[in-house]
């Protein structure tokens, strides 16, 4: 892996932590704070089943997107409708729905979603903006440690509830973005994960279940190269699930 990263220590942050024995396997810049594009889904995700927990609404509740909130590259919505908290959730975990997104992001608040945030220990988290707001001059941030310690406590049930815990699992087993670090993976395989994309970076990140082990496996990769990212990304889950396995 090292022969690997040679010439991409300041362009690559990597985590792999054995969450079952609690043992770190192999780590570069799991600290640093790091653009987080659409990896913050995850943590809105999490707030807004802390908000149901708290009977503040159901999985059930409808909200309904306007046709000035519909971005153009939303995949799932093209037009006004109503929609349960349920599938805005799922839409945004597992196609990345921007537009899904934002309207939880409304609903919700993003003064509440920081707060949860705090809460939860998260030094390197912070949502400034909603997606594709870019005339902002803001961005949204997180880093590898973040990450992992959130699908740690997702893994161990140590927020929300375990029914809810689960719901959140569910989700993130149904991500149809594989083209990352299971980029060269023929096999079945259980992970648990949430991609994240912009022009110059590629994220992946998640939970992968191998026998009675459950390992987090978090890469981000910066570089103006966009194929040469999925490339690197695809040699690096390459190694990394040879070595869990």
């Amino acid at each position: 892996m090292q022969h690997l990263l040679q010439n991409y220590t300041d362009d690559v942050c990597l985590y792999v932590y054995d969450i079952t024995h609690k043992q770190t396997i192999l780590t570069q810049q799991k600290d640093k704070q790091i653009v987080s594009a659409s990896l913050i889904k995850v943590y809105i995700m999490t707030c807004v089943l802390e908000e149901i927990r708290n009977n503040k609404f159901s999985l059930s509740t409808k909200i309904h997107i306007p046709q000035e909130y519909i971005l153009d590259d939303s995949t799932i919505i093209k037009e006004p409708m109503d929609m349960t908290i349920y599938d805005l959730m799922k839409w945004m975990i597992i196609v990345s729905d921007n537009t899904a997104t934002n309207a939880l992001i409304r609903h919700v608040g993003m003064d509440t979603i920081n707060t949860y945030i705090q809460q939860l220990h998260l030094p390197n988290t912070k949502l400034q903006r909603c997606m594709l707001d870019f005339e902002s001059g803001l961005q949204n941030y997180t880093s590898q440690q973040d990450m992992c310690d959130i699908y740690s406590m997702l893994h161990h049930k140590e927020i929300l509830n375990d029914d809810l815990c689960q719901v959140a699992l569910d989700i993130l087993s149904l991500q149809q973005d594989n083209q990352m670090i299971l980029r060269y993976i023929d096999t079945p395989i259980t992970f648990l994960h949430k991609t994240g994309e912009l022009d110059y970076l590629l994220h992946d990140c998640g939970l992968l279940y191998v026998k009675d082990t459950c390992y987090y496996i978090g890469a981000s990769i910066y570089s103006d190269i966009i194929e040469g990212n999925y490339e690197l990304m695809g040699q690096i889950g390459k190694k990394i699930l040879a070595y869990c396995k």
